[in-house]
């Protein structure tokens, strides 16, 4: 599903909120076990930018409020991050 597609079924459904996550480093090597045991699941690789992300829902939602709920700020440009945010503001 694409973003605008689910912010649009969010308010279609009375939702509130659209939030999004960001995992962008998937370590090669497995020192630690994936807590639940076996490999990292695939949903772990297909995570988009969150900004991209909110930045496409901002462009078609008039109600739901929109947010990170996981944000790497220490992997990140902080220039970039701020100016990322504020255009989706």
């Amino acid at each position: 599903m694409s973003p605008t597609d689910l912010t649009q079924a969010l308010e279609e459904r009375g939702f509130d909120s659209l939030w999004v996550p960001e995992h962008s480093h998937i370590p090669l090597s497995r020192k630690s076990p994936f807590p639940s045991g076996g490999d990292v699941p695939k949903k772990y690789y297909d995570v988009m930018d969150p900004f991209v992300m909110l930045g496409a829902a901002a462009a078609v939602t008039r109600t739901l409020l929109l947010g990170t709920g996981i944000c790497l700020i220490a992997q990140r440009d902080p220039i970039q991050t701020a100016r990322q945010v504020a255009s989706i503001d």
